[in-house]
């Protein structure tokens, strides 16, 4: 119901030639004909140009595209941003620095660069290393995407690692095992690494996030066709699809499900490997 709302939300507000105006009728009416229409199966249709198509038969494929992006590009990130912070939790404050300088630059300028650096190497070289949008079935950019969507998520998950990691570094159990004589790589992975991963498991929905905002930054500049190309490209076409908007909701939220249970699972494994060192 809560994913119904935030679709309906663009209803509450209407403009006409005297500005803009709080149209809450049409806000509860939308919503009442969303419902009607679930049961009526009116709602898994949507209108696509001038074709009236449907629901069931295309969210899937375009289900399947955001999750083939989101899944490698949030388990890959995770688990380097895991092993950047493991080298640089202790390092000079250059390096930490360097690390944290990676988050700064905005992700739509992050995905302008790499095109434009493929770009730029393709004519210098005249060798095409990847391709910098999907243009048809068969040509599909698979490279540039997924480096777009890991990088973000390396930077946070190697700054969140790196500061718990220096926490637990300098705490009470880490010296008391250092006074006992264990140290190196088993007091790194036994004693301070599983400090780090339960700080990232409690940041794991700010990752998560992460990859479902990126996702719609990526899909739209690369055009790949997953969910959020789709609610963006015929969500809004002529009236607004409400129905459409919802349901591409819902498939986000499956997408979010998704990223969470496998960093999730990425996260409890290496935990119970670093505890059976």
């Amino acid at each position: 119901m809560g994913l119904l709302l935030l679709a309906a939300i663009p209803l509450l507000v209407s403009a006409d030639p005297e500005g803009l105006r709080f149209t809450p009728l049409a806000f509860a009416e939308g919503i009442g004909r969303q419902i009607v229409a679930l049961f009526t199966g009116e709602a898994f249709s949507y209108t696509a140009g001038f074709r009236q198509r449907s629901l069931l038969q295309d969210l899937p494929g375009f289900l399947w595209t955001s999750l083939r992006y989101a899944l490698p590009a949030a388990l890959v990130g995770s688990f380097l941003g895991i092993a950047v912070a493991l080298l640089t939790f202790r390092g000079r404050r250059s390096v930490k620095d360097l690390v944290a300088a990676g988050g700064l630059l905005p992700d739509f300028l992050l995905i302008f660069a790499l095109q434009l650096g493929t770009v730029w190497i393709s004519r210098t070289t005249g060798v095409r290393i990847a391709r910098i949008a999907t243009l048809t079935e068969e040509q599909v950019a698979v490279g540039l995407p997924l480096t777009a969507l890991t990088l973000p998520v390396l930077v946070i998950a190697a700054r969140l690692g790196a500061s718990a990691l220096d926490t637990a570094w300098a705490a009470d159990f880490t010296r008391h095992a250092r006074a006992r004589g264990i140290g190196g790589l088993r007091l790194l992975l036994v004693h301070i690494l599983p400090h780090g991963l339960v700080a990232l498991r409690g940041s794991l929905h700010r990752l998560t996030a992460l990859v479902i905002a990126d996702l719609f930054i990526a899909e739209y500049l690369f055009n790949l066709p997953g969910v959020t190309r789709l609610v963006l490209s015929w969500g809004e076409v002529g009236d607004y699809q409400l129905g459409l908007v919802f349901a591409g909701f819902v498939a986000l939220a499956l997408v979010y499900l998704a990223v969470y249970g496998l960093l999730r699972l990425l996260l409890s494994s290496l935990g119970a490997s670093v505890v059976h060192f």
